[in-house]
This record gives C-alpha cells, structure tokens and sequence, in this order.
C-alpha cells in the first residue's frame, strides 16, 4: 500500500509511559526488523511540524480501547487545518484497526 511506512514515536516528557522512548523503539525495531520499508523514528513537538520534515500523508493516531471520538476529531480537525496534506485517523489499541 506504501512505498514506505514511517513508526514514529513522539517523545513526551509530561507523559509517564511504562516503557521509554528507548524501549518502544527497541521493541518496534525488532517487530518490523524483517521488513525493508519500515522505519522507526522519535520526533519531539507537534505531529505537523513532523510531517512537514518527513512528508508523510497519513497518520494513524493510536487511541484508547473505547477511543473518545470527540478528542481523536478534535486532533484530526486541528492538524489538517494546520497542514491540509496531512490525513489523521484513529486506530483503537484493542482492536488495531482503523475507526
């Protein structure tokens, strides 16, 4: 579907994740290490600002298990109006599938 599929994991200092920012990338780097098209990167700031840096098209923003509808449109609806080329979507960690 895409010449090349760009995991990128945002580095959040206000956030208390359970695994580092060194640690996902590890774990994504070994999950995806069998394909040629699969780059892991970290980007600090806004996903835009990104965006604009790479050229991505597409962004699937993982959500909660019951993602909140309201905030996922709110997101999707700020970033295209501050970068028209950029899609945002929702997928749901429980089902891993976009909504």
């Amino acid at each position: 579907m895409f010449d090349l599929l760009i995991v990128a994991v945002l580095r959040n200092a206000e956030k208390g994740p359970l695994f580092s920012v060194a640690e996902r990338v590890e774990m994504l780097r070994e999950v995806t290490k069998q394909w040629t098209s699969v780059e892991i990167d970290v980007f600090d700031g806004l996903l835009v600002d990104y965006a604009r840096k790479r050229g991505p098209a597409l962004f699937c923003a993982e959500s909660a298990p019951f993602p909140t509808t309201n905030m996922n449109l709110q997101m999707a609806l700020m970033n295209r109006k501050l970068e028209p080329r950029l899609e945002t979507v929702s997928c749901c960690r429980a089902c891993r599938t976009a909504t």
